[in-house]
């Protein structure tokens, strides 16, 4: 379960709406992200990478009246399982006999957390405007966010330009290398996710 526990505890740095930034624009956007990520329901498969670990994730996404449900699959090595019903987040092992019910803040994954983190912090960063590329099939704008001093990591994000969800983010370190990344291969939103995507095959 290791990868997918690392998806639910690892710690960004959060960002504010009064953080130092010289673009309204890069600004409206990152507010804009943060909001997609909970009210949008989307499906898709995004990958993982830290150093030479690399995980693929199934994920499942859905926002509706009675909040958010989201699972997310294991692709590759053992079959494990993350099923969140809003704050309440079951982990499932390959075995399936080993199942974990916490009540913990919503997420703590990618891409529905990310820009949770975004919403309560200092104002320790410059965010800006990139270029425009392509991520999983989509346009996307890209986001640099800058720390403002030698203390912390960097962040290069990139949003679609149509629904605003979260596409890509990269961790920076303090020489520029990318410390891990976070990238969708493939992403459909919009369209309704039946219950039983939602069921854990290994329960």
């Amino acid at each position: 379960m290791r990868f997918l526990l690392h998806l639910l505890v690892v710690t960004f740095v959060s960002f504010s709406a009064t953080a130092h930034a010289d673009d309204p624009e890069a600004m409206q956007i990152l507010e804009k992200m943060t909001s997609a990520a909970k009210t949008l329901t989307y499906e898709g498969v995004f990958n993982y990478q830290s150093g030479r670990n690399l995980q693929s994730i199934r994920i499942f996404h859905r926002a509706d009246e009675n909040g958010e449900l989201e699972r997310m699959i294991s692709l590759n090595g053992a079959a494990r399982e993350v099923i969140r019903n809003n704050d309440m987040v079951t982990c499932i092992n390959p075995d399936g006999k080993q199942v974990n019910i916490s009540r913990r803040p919503l997420g703590r994954g990618f891409p529905s957390d990310l820009p949770r983190r975004f919403s309560s912090a200092a104002p320790y960063y410059e965010v800006e405007m990139g270029g425009k590329s392509r991520i999983a099939g989509k346009e996307a704008y890209q986001l640099l966010i800058t720390p403002i001093d030698n203390y912390r990591y960097g962040y290069h994000l990139w949003v679609d330009a149509e629904t605003y969800l979260l596409l890509k983010s990269e961790l920076i370190g303090q020489d520029g290398d990318v410390l891990e990344t976070f990238s969708f291969s493939s992403v459909s939103t919009g369209e309704p996710i039946p219950d039983y995507k939602f069921k854990s095959l290994l329960a």
